[in-house]
C-alpha cells in the first residue's frame, strides 16, 4: 500500500505548509481532523498526507526539517482482529432475565452474570448510555438489536462482515425479551450507536480511526467500543493520544482490544494509547486465550471471555466468533451499564473497579461484573 503520513503542523504555519506540500509532485494532502470543539484539542492541526509512491524515509526527512512541521507519524494500517469459531459451549445456570439461548453463552456462567442481574435490576437508571460500536458497521434491523440501535445513516447501519454486529450484540443485545442472546442492556439502558471506520473486508487506517472518535464524541457518546487495532510504526502515538485525551476531557471512555498476535499489546495501537482500557481474552477454562497479546507495560488493562463467544450477526443469524474483539466488548457493555447508574464514572473510576473486581483463575484476572458493580455502589 502506498504510505500516508500524519502530520501535525504549527497552528499558525498551516497556510505555509499547504503552500509546501502543494509545490511538491510527491505530497498530496488527503484529509485533516475537523472535531467540534477545536479550540480545546490541537488535533484539527493534524493533516492526512499521501506520498504518492515516494520514498518514505527520505519525505519524512525533508519535512521533519520544515520549522512549521511540529510532528510526524505514519498513518498506521488497523484490522478486525477476529475468527470464527467451530466450538459450542453449554451451562445450565438459569438467569433471572431468560434469553433462548443463554445456555450456549458460557461467558455468563463463568463471569456470574446470574448474581450481577440480580444485583443490577435493583438499581435505578440515572441515564440512558450511548454506547459507540466502532467497526465494520452495524446491522441495526437485527431482532435482537432493534429498539436500543439508533440510526447513523446508510454508511454505518450496515454490515456486509459482520464484525461490528458481532460486538454490538455482545456489548448491547436486548436482555430478557425472549430472543437471542443476553448482554449488559436490560431495561434498554445502553443505546447502541453505530460508527462505521473499517471498509467492508475489516481493514483500515489510523487516521479513519481517530476521525470515527471525533464523531463519536461529539455526537455526545458516553463509551467507545474498538474491536481493532494493527502493529505500531512509530513508539510515539501522539495523535491517537490527542483524540484519547479529547474524548476522556468530556467524559467518554474508551475500551480497546489488545490484539490476536501472542504478542505483547504495547506494540499494537491503539491499543497502547494512553487513557483507554485494554482488553486482553480469556477462554472457557479461564486461562488466557492462547492468540491473546497480553498487557504487560500497558496502562490499564483487563481481561475478559474472548473464546467462542456467541452473539449477533447479520440477517437475524447467530454466530460464535473468538479474539480480543469478542472481550472488548464485554467489558464496554459492564462499562456502559455502570455509568447508566453513575454517569459521571470516569476511565480510571471505571478501570480501578474493574481491577478491584478481578477473580484470580489460573494465573488471569478475569473481570466480575457483580463485584465491579458492588464497589460501584458503595462509593
Amino acid at each position: 500500500n502506498i504510505p500516508e503520513f500524519l502530520i501535525k503542523v504549527d497552528a499558525n504555519s498551516s497556510s505555509d505548509f499547504i503552500a509546501f506540500v502543494e509545490s511538491q509532485h510527491e505530497l498530496v494532502i488527503k484529509n485533516k481532523f475537523n472535531p467540534v470543539d477545536f479550540d480545546a484539542t490541537e488535533l484539527d492541526d493534524y493533516y492526512i498526507v499521501d506520498l504518492l509512491g515516494s520514498n518514505p524515509k527520505q519525505v519524512k526527512n525533508i519535512l521533519s526539517k520544515l520549522p512549521f512541521v511540529e510532528y510526524i507519524e505514519y498513518n498506521d494500517e488497523v484490522y478486525t482482529p477476529a475468527f470464527q469459531s467451530p466450538k459450542k459451549h453449554s451451562n445450565n445456570v438459569d438467569y433471572i432475565f431468560q434469553d433462548p439461548l443463554n445456555t450456549k453463552q458460557w461467558s455468563l456462567k463463568n463471569t456470574g452474570m446470574s448474581q450481577f442481574y440480580e444485583l443490577a435490576n435493583k438499581q435505578k437508571t440515572k441515564k440512558r448510555i450511548k454506547l459507540f460500536i466502532l467497526d465494520t458497521g452495524v446491522d441495526g434491523t437485527h431482532e435482537d438489536l432493534q429498539g436500543v440501535f439508533i440510526p447513523n445513516g446508510k454508511k454505518h447501519d450496515k454490515d456486509k462482515k459482520g464484525h461490528g454486529t458481532h460486538c454490538a450484540g455482545i456489548a448491547a443485545a436486548i436482555t430478557g425479551n425472549n430472543i437471542g442472546v443476553s448482554s449488559f442492556n436490560f431495561d434498554k439502558r445502553i443505546e447502541i450507536h453505530s460508527e462505521k471506520v473499517l471498509a467492508d473486508f475489516g481493514g483500515g487506517t489510523q487516521a479513519g480511526i481517530i476521525q470515527g472518535i471525533i464523531n463519536a464524541v461529539d455526537k455526545g457518546a458516553d463509551v467507545i467500543s474498538m474491536s481493532l487495532g494493527g502493529m505500531s510504526s512509530d513508539k510515539k502515538q501522539r495523535a491517537y493520544n490527542e483524540v484519547v485525551k479529547y474524548a476522556t476531557d468530556r467524559n467518554c471512555i474508551i475500551v480497546v482490544a489488545a490484539g490476536n498476535s501472542s504478542a505483547k499489546a504495547i506494540n499494537y495501537s491503539p491499543a497502547n494509547s494512553k487513557g483507554v482500557i485494554t482488553v486482553a481474552a480469556s477462554d472457557p477454562l479461564n486461562n488466557l486465550a492462547t492468540f491473546s497479546n497480553t498487557l504487560e507495560d500497558i496502562e490499564m488493562g483487563v481481561y475478559a471471555p474472548g473464546v467462542d463467544i456467541l452473539s449477533t450477526y447479520p440477517g437475524n443469524r447467530y454466530e460464535t466468533f473468538s479474539g480480543t474483539s469478542m472481550a472488548t466488548p464485554f467489558v464496554a457493555g459492564l462499562i456502559s451499564l455502570m455509568k447508566s447508574i453513575k454517569p459521571s464514572l470516569t476511565t480510571k473510576e471505571a478501570y480501578d473497579l474493574l481491577l478491584i473486581s478481578n477473580q484470580q483463575d489460573n494465573g488471569v484476572t478475569i473481570v466480575n461484573p457483580k463485584t465491579a458493580l458492588e464497589k460501584l455502589i458503595e462509593k
